[in-house]
C-alpha cells in the first residue's frame, strides 16, 4: 500500500522534477524482482520471397514418394 503526503497543491501541469516536489512517499520500499528472461532471438529471414518459395514449392513436389 502507497502511502504519500501531499505537503502542496500544484497550480500547474509541469515537469516530473517539480511533481516529486509536492508530495512525500511514505510508502514502504518495493521488494526488488528477479530479472525476467529476455526472449530468445528470432534468427529467421521473415517472409519467404517469390523465388524461395518457387525453389521451395519444387522441391516439394519433385515426387520423393
Amino acid at each position: 500500500m502507497r502511502k504519500i503526503e501531499v505537503v502542496k497543491m500544484g497550480v500547474r501541469r509541469g515537469p516530473a522534477s517539480e511533481a516529486q516536489e509536492l508530495f512525500i512517499d511514505h510508502s514502504e520500499p518495493r521488494p526488488i524482482r528477479e530479472k525476467i528472461p529476455e526472449n530468445p532471438k528470432y534468427e529467421g529471414k521473415g517472409r519467404p520471397t517469390g523465388k524461395w518459395r518457387r525453389a521451395l514449392h519444387s522441391f516439394s513436389n519433385s515426387g520423393l514418394d
